[in-house]
């Protein structure tokens, strides 16, 4: 994609969807039970956009998100079977809906001045999702039920 939608986007388990970096994946709806970029440099997607809900961990692996550009989930987010993460190279991550589950879920921006958005509530009022762990600044704007939180950036402010 180039700023084309490609509708449903299912990466199963094990699977990874690698792109060029100057590339934008844009989805109506993502489940993600493989990875979208890699763990090296060279081999990021470029911006992530889903309009509409994301799964991670649709299966039972951990699943991943590795951008060198902004990611922007606007839909709901649920983490089922697996673990979810997403990690920029110092580009904002914006989280629109609610964020459920009972996995863990990590946020990390890669820059010390780079903002983690959520816009939506974390976790429920009968079951938080499981940790939650931030890497850049945190601009929260719901209620969030936790099992355990950790905020990588201590020094940095947190807008609550």
């Amino acid at each position: 994609g180039d700023g084309t939608d490609m509708g449903i986007l299912e990466i199963a388990d094990g699977k990874v969807l690698k792109t060029t970096s100057n590339k934008t994946i844009e989805a109506t709806i993502l489940t993600l039970d493989g990875t979208i970029g890699s763990t090296t440099a060279s081999e990021t997607s470029g911006a992530v956009t889903v309009a509409g809900a994301t799964a991670f961990g649709a299966g039972s692996d951990a699943s991943f998100i590795y951008a060198d550009g902004a990611v922007d989930l606007q839909g709901a987010v649920t983490l089922d079977g697996g673990a979810g993460s997403i990690i920029t190279s110092g580009d904002l991550i914006t989280i629109g809906g609610t964020i459920r589950g009972d996995q863990d879920f990590t946020l990390n921006t890669g820059g010390t001045s780079v903002q983690v958005n959520i816009d939506g509530a974390v976790g429920g009022a009968s079951a938080g999702i499981g940790a939650l762990t931030i890497g850049g600044i945190l601009d929260l704007n719901q209620i969030v039920t936790l099992t355990f939180y950790s905020h990588s950036k201590p020094k940095h402010q947190m807008l609550v």
